[in-house]
This record gives structure tokens, C-alpha cells and sequence, in this order.
């Protein structure tokens, strides 16, 4: 998982094109991608490698790249007669109808000139829709090196541990033609999920009872995992656990307002770095360490994010 090469792939619509000088690649989201040998980037994806697609300013799905084929063409650019850049603005009111977005020179025409290149397409497998997704600068803070969020590259390297921890809340949908549900390894399959939602609640309770505190799991039947009492003295416990660092974490309508209606008796426990192996065809979660503990814990919603809610710590 963590060798694997990650890229955010950004699709340009016509309607939101601002320059006119260099024609789309007509991309078909989901199932192709193209690109040439202008592009950065156009040699180091590979087969198999794994997709995070923005069409315009919105993530919308994941997927993996199926087969990669190329052949020679000769791409056609228009560019600004005084500077010669391909950055050209065209104007529907004002006259003349075009102007350089480099050198602001107006223009009636634009010069033509074409350059012999290599042609791409990369097919998308296992595409997947996600239902909540990231913003597009949470996904380009992943980025593995250079800009990160002001990278303008349209194949941008993704840091794949930081990837896969911005999904791990993130909805994603099975693709009906998936032979890897799930989100083929960049999300985490319900398996996994319940195997790290179990470790985080066995150590969750181990703080407590260690503390003299009797526990019992509420989990199927409440807004909250366990219920601790000690005395007189009672605690609803939310326990998150993560397989990354845990600065933030996913939050229910009916745990957020479970939160705020008892703010001297809910409590936060986040159990991060839990590690995930696969023994027998069965998902297994070991290790972990208790990187927030809020007792209480006093919700500021100052701190969440409706994407169904994240709260970062």
C-alpha cells in the first residue's frame, strides 16, 4: 500500500476553460483519461497506478489505470501574435474578441502553429463515486512533493499514506464493474473498518476500566460507543480509532447533537496509528495509542466541517 503511486488527474470542461489557445482532451470521466507528452508528469504514470479524478474544481471519484495506449499526432495551438503565448482569452462583447492573459495584447485572430507530440490515453478501472468527497486543496495537500496546494499541474503525485487517511471518512461507492470494491485500496472496506472500530473500542475501555470506571458497549443502539460509570458519576464515550494520526475525525448529526446536549458527560477518545494486517482472508487490527482523550469533552463548532460533520482536533 504504501509503494503504490498516487495521482490526482484534473479534467477540464469546455464551459470552464478560460483559455482558448489549446483544444481539451475530451476526457470521459470514469472510464478515460488523456493526455501528451507536454504534459509533467506524462512518463512517471504507470499502469496500475491509482486515480483521485477532479473534473473542474470537485473531487469525484477514485479509480486505477487500466492500460495506458499512445500514438503520434500533431497538436494544434493558437497564440497571442505579439508574445506568442497560448494563454488567449476570448471575448464575446468587447472588440477585438481576443486578449492575451499573459501580455494583455489585443487581438482579432490568433496565430496558428502545431507541434508533433504523443498522444495518451489512460484507461480508468474500478472507478469509483465518492459520496462525501474532499475539497480539492484537502486532496492537493496530499501532494508528494513541490507545491502541493498551488500546484497547477494537471497530473499531480499524491503521498499515498496521506491519502488514504484524508478517505478514510469519505463514502465510497461500489463501482458495479469493481473487481476490488471499495475503493480498490485507497478508502478502507468495511472489513477494515470494522476491524479498527473494534481495536479502538477494546483500548477505549481498557483506559477506563483501568481507571476503576464500569464500561458497557452502546454502540449498536446509540449515539455513542460506551457508557462508563464510577459512583455517582456517569460518561458517554465517543471512540474513534484510525490507522493515521488522528487530527481529525467523522461525526454523525446524532453524535454532534448527542455531544452538545451533554457537555460535562461526553467524552472523546481517539485511538490513532491502529495497524491493519490480513491474516487468513480476515482482516486484523493490533496496536494503537490514545493521541486525544477530552474528558469531558466540550464540542466547539467553531471545529466542524458538514461533510457529513469533521472535527478537527
Amino acid at each position: 500500500m504504501d509503494k503504490m503511486q498516487c495521482w490526482l488527474l484534473l479534467e477540464k470542461s469546455d464551459a470552464n476553460r478560460i483559455s482558448k489557445g489549446i483544444d481539451g482532451y475530451r476526457d470521459m470521466t470514469g472510464e478515460s483519461y488523456n493526455y501528451d507528452s507536454f504534459v509533467p508528469n506524462h512518463t512517471n504514470i504507470a499502469v496500475g497506478d491509482f486515480v483521485v479524478l477532479r473534473l473542474d474544481d470537485q473531487i469525484v471519484g477514485i479509480g486505477r489505470v487500466g492500460s495506458i495506449s499512445s500514438h503520434a499526432d500533431v497538436k494544434q495551438h493558437r497564440r497571442c501574435p505579439d508574445c506568442k503565448s497560448t494563454d488567449i482569452r476570448e471575448r464575446v462583447i468587447l472588440s477585438p474578441p481576443f486578449k492575451c492573459g499573459k501580455c494583455s495584447f489585443e487581438f482579432s485572430e490568433p496565430i496558428q502553429t502545431s507541434a508533433t507530440i504523443t498522444a495518451f490515453q489512460a484507461a480508468i478501472v474500478d472507478f469509483s463515486r465518492l459520496a462525501n468527497p474532499p475539497r480539492v486543496a484537502a486532496v492537493k495537500a496530499c501532494a508528494l512533493s513541490g507545491k502541493g496546494i498551488g500546484s497547477q499541474l494537471s497530473i499531480l503525485a499524491l503521498d499515498a499514506i496521506k491519502l488514504r487517511t484524508l478517505l478514510e471518512g469519505v463514502q465510497i461507492q461500489d463501482s458495479p464493474n469493481s473487481s476490488t470494491p471499495n475503493g480498490q485500496g485507497l478508502g478502507l472496506t468495511s472489513a477494515e473498518r470494522k476491524a479498527i472500530e473494534m481495536q479502538a473500542m477494546l483500548i477505549a475501555r481498557q483506559t477506563y476500566e483501568a481507571d476503576g470506571w464500569q464500561v458497557i458497549d452502546t454502540s449498536s443502539s446509540k449515539p455513542y460507543d460506551l457508557i462508563a460509570r464510577k459512583e455517582a458519576r456517569i460518561r458517554y464515550i465517543e471512540v474513534k480509532g484510525t490507522t493515521g494520526s488522528g487530527h481529525s475525525i467523522i461525526l454523525t448529526q446524532g453524535e454532534v447533537e448527542h455531544a452538545q446536549s451533554n457537555p460535562h458527560e461526553h467524552c472523546l477518545i481517539v485511538i490513532s496509528e491502529i495497524v491493519l494486517k490480513k491474516i487468513e482472508e480476515q482482516w486484523d487490527a493490533s496496536g494503537g495509542v490514545v493521541s486525544t482523550h477530552l474528558d469531558p469533552w466540550p464540542l466547539d463548532p467553531q471545529r466542524l466541517q458538514a461533510t457529513q460533520y469533521r472535527y478537527t482536533i
